[in-house]
């Protein structure tokens, strides 16, 4: 199940996580994340890109739950999250100025209490 959990044209947004009953839960979180606190574990892949509120244009994010990822010979290796995952996230050059950016603003939220991790 997909869902996109906040829209900030007419600024609706979920108050709460939707009942996948049972199905692969997925989010698209660039309008919302990280202003609210949520059980991360009720996702299999949580994703968004960064110049909404956690970074310059240029970077996305995923959260994903490693126990969804299956090998699929149709996806290049540059798209496989268990490559980045293998990695550490190096496998390519992604935009450095802007992950740096997000990783500090991460480290702030969190010195700051205002991200629960």
């Amino acid at each position: 199940m997909f869902y996109i959990d906040n829209e900030t044209i007419d600024g609706i947004e979920f108050p709460y996580i939707p009942d996948s009953k049972g199905q692969l839960l997925i989010a698209s979180m660039t309008s919302n994340f990280p202003t609210r606190n949520f059980d991360v574990s009720k996702f299999g892949l949580i994703f968004g890109s960064a110049q909404k509120n956690i970074g310059p244009a240029g970077v996305c994010w995923v959260i994903v739950d490693e126990n969804i990822i299956k090998p699929n010979p149709a996806t290049s290796v540059i798209a496989d999250y268990k490559t980045t995952i293998e990695k550490n996230s190096l496998y390519n050059t992604g935009p450095t100025f802007a992950i740096f950016m997000m990783k500090e603003y991460a480290k702030f939220l969190i010195d700051t209490g205002g991200m629960d991790i």
